[in-house]
């Protein structure tokens, strides 16, 4: 038994010395021919987020820039309706207090709203985005109150602070 074990063990070590690095050829060349087709093909073909803002270029041809430029479309007549509809548009923000990471409240959706409608968007899907605004200040939120910030030459600190407040009242 013990020698058959070793001659066994002999066996596939000849087959591994001796088909290894065809083997290995062959999954590197289907890894990068993969890579080469998902990287040019892969928004329309194997399920990418067709939906993703930040990940737009230039670049993008055919269907998936079709894909992309309804999806703007659409986030851009949310937009609007929500500017039209809502009560939180420029010169009525009703938020009395300063607004930081971890806290809570209508102010915070109130602030999330305004943002959203204005080109500061807290998330293009999900919790926060344009028309699923939450009451929570996460990580998102303090993201678009600095992109906020930055654009109205503001200390770009993500706290909604006096100031903050008074470029969006």
């Amino acid at each position: 038994m013990v020698i058959t074990r070793m001659v066994a063990k002999r066996k596939m070590r000849n087959i591994i010395y001796k088909y290894g690095l065809p083997i290995s050829i062959y999954i590197f060349l289907f890894f990068s021919v993969f890579s080469y087709v998902n990287a040019n093909y892969g928004e329309g073909t194997y399920g990418s987020n067709l939906y993703s803002v930040t990940a737009t270029t230039n670049s993008v041809t055919g269907t998936t820039k079709a894909f992309r430029d309804k999806f703007l479309a659409e986030q851009q007549a949310k937009r609007l309706a929500l500017q039209q509809s809502s009560t939180v548009t420029s010169g009525s923000v009703s938020i009395n207090r300063t607004l930081k990471l971890k806290m809570t409240g209508n102010d915070v959706k109130d602030l999330q709203v305004y943002l959203n409608t204005h080109g500061y968007i807290v998330s293009t899907t999900g919790a926060g985005s344009l028309g699923k605004e939450t009451n929570y200040f996460g990580l998102k939120t303090k993201q678009a109150v600095i992109k906020f910030q930055k654009a109205n030459e503001l200390k770009a600190d993500g706290i909604a602070g006096p100031k903050t407040l008074a470029k969006i009242k």
